[in-house]
């Protein structure tokens, strides 16, 4: 049997992944065989027109687990882009002819920046004579920490370097 039938990943940062797990469990009196396929993935424009890869991934596809037990199947979630990744997990126990599957969800979120001006310039002057100064104003757009550095102005990062 399955615990849930939908597996919700929630917003994650592109590029960065994010794990959770369904468990199977073997009710019956024998050592059960299961295997896992992800099937189809849906989206706004159809998947397989696109270069992208597939965004979800299981890390273990199949598996013997003896009676009376459960099992955790790990489900991992990395998207590339800003969109929402929808896709089945297809799980099948042999010699069982239920058809088990859980619908994967995940929204990819990249961080929105903006500079304002978009250009700072300075005019040109003597050294030593005085600070030349000009505001700039970085805003964070997105409902998540973005952190922000000056690689030239950092010397922690200069010193690991």
């Amino acid at each position: 049997t399955l615990d849930q039938n939908t597996l919700d990943f929630g917003d994650v940062h592109c590029g960065q992944c994010c794990i959770k797990c369904i468990v199977l469990k073997n009710c019956g009196a024998v050592e059960a065989e299961w295997s896992a396929t992800l099937v189809g993935v849906k989206r706004r424009r159809r998947y397989k027109d696109s270069e992208e890869e597939m965004p979800f991934f299981i890390k273990r596809t199949s598996a013997l687990f003896p009676p009376k037990t459960a099992e955790l199947i790990e489900i991992g979630f990395i998207p590339t882009k800003e969109r929402l990744y929808e896709t089945m997990l297809k799980l099948e126990v042999k010699h069982n002819p239920e058809k088990m599957t859980v619908q994967l969800i995940g929204s990819g979120v990249e961080p929105r920046v903006f500079l304002d001006p978009l250009t700072v310039q300075f005019e040109a002057h003597v050294p030593y004579s005085g600070i030349v100064q000009r505001e700039l104003i970085v805003s964070n757009k997105c409902n998540f920490n973005i952190e922000l550095y000056f690689p030239d102005f950092d010397s922690a990062m200069l010193e690991e370097d």
